[in-house]
């Protein structure tokens, strides 16, 4: 039976982002709370969780006390980077959320600077792991994670295009070494493989041609349309199944399951806006599960332990 390494890494956030506004001052993150619905994960199938935190849920007593207690039943906890609401908060005259490309260049440093430091306040030591918000990895953010110390990146979504991306957006869906600056990362990608690798190779060569407003448009209907990815809340069963399926039967060896908090908190996202839905999205990632350990041979791991894995 074929061993596969299984991720499931959380955006742990604050509220109201489903609703099309960036706040500067977070709705709430009472949200957090409900990720002990999925403690499951853990007890029943080993995989411990990777839950990647942003300034507003560090910066909460209440939900570092929820954190502390996944750490002692072994998560990890990374950090996320909303932009919009990490200090310092400045007018840059562009509206939220601003690419990262788009913000000055020391005041993203000074950014991520708050957000690692708030995690120290926390946890008392250096977080490893990090996604940027909107899986915006822009060039200029990479060189600042390896000077800050982090390791290990899941801002990568095959085919989802933010300016500046596009040597990452035909890369390799398993982990893989990613130049920063001085320094290397591990990227590990959000997994999300396409159907059929004769249409993947037809890609690059139309977005050379596609105009600039338009690359976004075009590969978010690829992406939709003709990828998978083992997701709960963004696709069906059949397409979590068969995304893992494809992705190992080309070699992969990494799945990395995606999550925001508040898809499993009830409607605070499309996902999850009645109990219904909320339910049906944990019941699809226990049934995946369930099914990739029946015909795989599943090894949960968090992000920061898969460089010394690989």
């Amino acid at each position: 039976m074929q061993e596969v390494f299984v991720v499931l890494s959380v955006d742990v956030e604050e509220e109201g982002l489903f609703s099309g506004r960036y706040p500067r001052d977070p709705v709430g993150v009472s949200n957090v709370a409900e990720l002990t619905r999925l403690e499951f994960v853990t007890n029943d199938f080993g995989i411990p969780l990777t839950l990647l935190a942003d300034y507003p849920v560090l910066t909460s007593q209440a939900c570092l006390e929820l954190l502390a207690g996944f750490r002692q039943k072994g998560a990890e906890i990374g950090t996320h980077l909303h932009h919009w609401n990490t200090p310092p908060l400045q007018e840059v005259g562009l509206p939220e959320p601003i690419k990262a490309e788009e913000i000055p260049g020391d005041l993203l440093k000074d950014k991520l600077e708050t957000l690692t430091n708030a995690y120290g306040m926390g946890f008392g030591e250096q977080p490893i792991s990090f996604r940027m918000g909107q899986f915006d990895l822009a060039p200029k953010v990479r060189p600042l994670l390896t000077e800050l110390g982090y390791k290990v990146d899941s801002s990568v979504v095959p085919y989802r295009y933010c300016s500046g991306t596009m040597d990452q957006l035909f890369g390799p869906q398993d982990p893989y070494p990613l130049p920063a600056g001085d320094g290397r990362l591990l990227e590990v990608p959000v997994t999300m493989v396409p159907v059929s690798q004769l249409l993947e190779k037809a890609v690059s060569p139309i977005c050379s041609v596609v105009p600039e407003k338009a690359k976004g448009m075009f590969l978010d209907t690829f992406r939709k349309t003709m990828a998978c990815g083992p997701h709960p809340a963004w696709s069906p069963l059949v397409s979590m199944k068969n995304a893992a399926r494809l992705h190992i039967g080309r070699g992969g060896r990494v799945v990395n399951i995606f999550l925001h908090s508040t898809e499993i908190a009830l409607g605070m996202s499309p996902a999850s806006a009645t109990i219904s839905q909320r339910e049906k999205v944990l019941s699809k990632l226990r049934t995946f599960l369930t099914w990739l350990s029946k015909n795989y041979m599943v090894r949960g791991t968090t992000l920061s332990q898969l460089p010394n894995l690989l």
